[in-house]
């Protein structure tokens, strides 16, 4: 996983992708602290020089039991979950009120330094981090790098530094909840890092968590070891990640320091599809059936509440959760004839099994589903237009697309 602007890395976020793809790199995780940012940027860029984003977000959580702070790396998250926008949101105004009351206490230290200069490095997150701080300071000339000793002397855990003011963090399994709420895939972060292992141990055995961060710079060779051994005892999915920072490291961390293998990275596409679903259209095969329109009223609460159902992509056999549709719209009837071509224009997929809505299979063997891409919206539009023009689409259901969830 990486960081970027969006949290407190100091690269902005574009220019990650290029980093990636110089180094041979398929995909790359944009997973910052606590926000939504980074992973819209990756929904609304799937594929940029070559590289495929995935969407992500690293959860700050707090072990009250142990007294350490927590981090969950959640992939392919719902970024429309109350649950994870309130958390980012909390997270944000409790960061930032800490922060300010640091600068405060600084510029009483240092009566060169303004807030508003350590706010120039929070444009892009809209949150201050300590490192936005350091950087200012450093721009000051009061000190050579972020975590160096004047960190140390402000913002220091053990001894505790003379500016430290930490947000309150929720409860671990609070943030648990919320990541699973997102349907994301959550896998425990960097374990060595905050002294976690005990608490992984312990989420682990009760399965509440997907994967591992096992190859990490700052994981020791005892927990690699341990993290491994879990991860193929309780068929976890295996990551790795340099978490780059950019500048804002003690140590350097380049892109692809760490890295995950492409079977892991299969595991996580086969719970959760290259590309949220913002639309799923299914077309009928066969003569018109009257119960058409009504399937077409109660279709959206059908699907969107089936939690086994799998869509198997024929093109390269990709594999969807149906948990992370959001709508679904009978457009019409396709022929056998008709399949070839809509390859060309959707993803063309079955259902297995069957889905059944109304007592009625419409899709697995009587039917086939044509998936639209989450954020892509002008393609969405011309697609729904080439399909209403081949299939004579009524003006109700015409109605029901326009009136439908907007792409945000």
């Amino acid at each position: 996983h990486t960081h970027s602007t969006c949290s407190d890395g100091s690269v902005p976020i574009h220019r990650l992708p290029l980093m990636a793809a110089r180094l041979g790199l398929s995909a790359l995780a944009l997973s910052d602290h606590d926000t939504i940012l980074s992973a819209q940027y990756a929904y609304d860029h799937p594929v940029q020089d070559g590289v495929r984003l995935i969407p992500a977000a690293e959860l700050t959580g707090y072990d009250f039991e142990r007294s350490h702070r927590v981090h969950l790396l959640t992939f392919w998250p719902d970024l429309d979950c109350p649950a994870l926008r309130r958390h980012c949101d909390i997270m944000r105004q409790r960061r930032n009120e800490c922060a300010l009351q640091s600068c405060r206490e600084i510029e009483a230290l240092y009566p060169q330094f303004r807030t508003e200069q350590a706010l120039e490095y929070a444009q892009d997150s809209g949150v201050l981090f300590k490192s936005g701080i350091m950087q200012a300071l450093q721009q000051l000339g009061l000190c050579d790098g972020i975590y160096t000793g004047l960190y140390h002397e402000l913002f220091g855990w053990e001894p505790r530094g003379k500016c430290l003011h930490s947000p309150t963090y929720p409860p671990v399994r609070e943030v648990l909840a919320t990541a699973k709420a997102a349907g994301a895939v959550v896998v425990f972060a960097h374990p060595t890092v905050y002294k976690s292992m005990p608490l992984l141990r312990e989420l682990v055995a009760e399965g509440a968590i997907d994967g591992i961060e096992v190859h990490h710079p700052r994981n020791s060779p005892e927990d690699r070891a341990e993290c491994a051994e879990l991860c193929k005892k309780h068929d976890l999915i295996v990551t790795g990640g340099s978490d780059f920072h950019g500048a804002n490291h003690g140590k350097p961390h380049p892109v692809g320091a760490c890295v995950t293998e492409d079977d892991q990275i299969a595991r996580i596409d086969v719970i959760v599809p290259v590309g949220r679903l913002h639309q799923i259209v299914l077309l009928r095969h066969g003569p018109p059936a009257p119960v058409m329109a009504h399937v077409g009223q109660r279709i959206e609460r059908e699907v969107v509440g089936i939690q086994r159902g799998v869509l198997v992509d024929h093109l390269d056999q990709r594999r969807v959760d149906m948990r992370l549709v959001r709508q679904a719209v009978v457009i019409g009837l396709v022929s056998e004839n008709e399949r070839a071509v809509l390859v060309d224009h959707d993803i063309l997929v079955t259902v297995h099994p069957p889905v059944v809505i109304a007592n009625r299979a419409v899709a697995g063997n009587h039917g086939s589903v044509v998936v639209k891409d989450y954020m892509a919206d002008q393609q969405q539009s011309r697609r729904i237009a080439h399909l209403e023009a081949r299939h004579h689409v009524g003006a109700e259901i015409d109605r029901r697309r326009r009136l439908g969830p907007k792409n945000e």
